[in-house]
């Protein structure tokens, strides 16, 4: 058996690096029976940074590249008649459709047709965090889930031979149904109590006034509107981040894209704040513009659809926003009409840039790991979202301006791997037939932006001039 070194204290990533380095070196040299366990709720095919490895280069010269795919990494074992046996959740309808071969469960359906008889999965009812890991011959990473940056959930290295007997035990006990999984803690609701404290936090600081708690909250963020007396008094949005995925790293990130976007028609992003609960707990929060209109969606939910020349003209405001950012070299990756806010005079602002792309920084999005809303998504981001151009987001525009015409969005379905398949292959249904008013050369262009090739679409500026146009020609006919 070959040594096998423990993996340094660093984050959770390289010890998953390290793990699966010395997992393939022994697999490669000792050439015995091998088989794996990896359990995890949903098991993506992350991209795990191998960059400077070479001692694993030069073991396995056909993964010489600065990013290596768990799908290379179990196609190996694979290939060499090792065993690959999988325990996660129930994801969808795809567990049954082999054909399905996009999003979460690309990485499942293909190794098993690739290997029917050595790549077995197994449903569970929930994989926790806390019982996520791969157990291979040689080590174990149990706690955290695969690339995880989730606070408090770093992975425990396992290398004594009985406590991995142990784990490999349990395993197969769940894959026989001859055990039950711990539970998830049922996600608790915020209590009134608890909102009230926080807002005693905010004015605790001594810097926020006239703090008031915002309706629009949700299970990873709370809104307060506030009065900033460091800042002329100006009437503010502090969001609370309950998502502990939010690291300091990606505070650093969101802060890269805030400096860059000054523009009137993208809400402005100031600095991070950090309250202080106690003397061991502090609970982050971004502070930015307050925009008194509500949102697009707020808009959308109260009149279903809006009047030919307000919906073109919220699209051309959102296009000025767009061909700002674009020229930065960001890439929003969620349009959608809850991201977009008005103001008390017409004003269309772009919000929320949270799972924006920088050009220069491709490892902000993991490959395989498909972001945004799939109402509104386009097909090239739901497999591949660290590949989006600004033509993505010309394509979740095109949604919005579909759905702020027919009241509704172009494609809908029972199940998001449905509506994922609409948006891959299904041509974009007609506004007309929803609102026969809407004029073809609107029709012809919004079809341009729904087009499956993202070079088929307009840019921002292309767009927003030939909306104009449309926008001019309505108001002459007194539309």
């Amino acid at each position: 058996m070959p040594k096998i070194p423990e993996p340094r204290p660093t984050a959770s990533s390289q010890r998953w690096t390290d793990l699966l380095i010395n997992e393939m070196i022994g697999f490669h040299s000792a050439g015995l029976p091998y088989k794996v366990w990896w359990a995890q709720a949903r098991p993506l095919d992350i991209s795990l940074d191998l960059a400077g490895r070479s001692g694993f280069a030069t073991v396995w010269p056909d993964l010489m590249m600065t990013e290596v795919f768990l799908s290379d990494i179990l196609h190996r074992i694979l290939a060499r008649k090792g065993q690959v046996h999988v325990l996660c959740e129930p994801l969808s309808q795809a567990f049954t459709r082999s054909d399905i071969l996009a999003g979460p469960e690309a990485l499942i359906n293909k190794l098993r047709l690739a290997f029917p008889e050595t790549f077995q999965v197994h449903i569970v009812p929930t994989v926790p965090i806390e019982q996520s890991g791969w157990i291979g011959r040689w080590g174990a990473l149990i706690g955290a889930p695969l690339s995880s940056t989730l606070v408090g959930h770093v992975p425990r290295y396992i290398a004594e031979p009985e406590e991995l007997e142990r784990l490999r035990a349990r395993c197969r006990a769940l894959a026989e149904g001859r055990a039950t999984v711990t539970p998830e803690m049922p996600r608790r609701h915020i209590t009134t109590g608890e909102l009230d404290m926080m807002r005693a936090v905010i004015r605790r600081s001594g810097r926020y006034v006239d703090v008031e708690r915002l309706p629009q909250q949700t299970s990873r963020s709370l809104l307060y509107k506030a009065t900033d007396t460091q800042a002329g008094d100006e009437t503010v949005v502090i969001k609370i981040i309950l998502d502990p995925a939010w690291d300091a790293e990606r505070v650093r990130t969101r802060e890269a894209i805030a400096r860059r976007l000054g523009h009137p028609n993208i809400v402005r992003i100031y600095a991070p704040e950090t309250f202080v609960l106690d003397s061991q707990q502090s609970i982050l929060a971004i502070v930015m513009e307050y925009m008194p209109g509500g949102s697009l969606k707020d808009e959308l939910d109260q009149h279903g659809r809006l009047p030919l020349s307000r919906a073109i003209e919220v699209a051309i405001q959102v296009c000025h926003g767009l061909a700002y950012a674009h020229e930065q070299g960001i890439v929003h990756r969620d349009i959608k009409p809850g991201n977009i806010l008005l103001g008390a005079h017409g004003e269309v602002k772009i919000a929320d840039f949270n799972v924006a792309k920088i050009a220069e920084l491709s490892g902000d999005t993991l490959p395989g790991m498909p972001l945004g809303t799939l109402d509104y998504i386009p097909p090239e981001q739901i497999e591949r979202a660290h590949q989006a151009t600004p033509r993505a987001d010309i394509y979740s525009l095109g949604c919005v301006l579909f759905e702020m015409l027919a009241g509704r969005p172009p494609f809908s379905a029972q199940t998001e791997r449905e509506l994922a398949a609409h948006h891959l292959s299904t041509p974009p249904p007609s506004a007309c037939v929803y609102r026969p008013e809407v004029p073809d050369p609107l029709e012809a262009l919004i079809h341009r932006c729904l087009s499956k090739e993202p070079a088929e679409r307009p840019s921002a500026n292309e767009l927003a001039q030939v909306l104009e146009t449309t926008l001019a020609q309505l108001s002459a006919q007194g539309a």
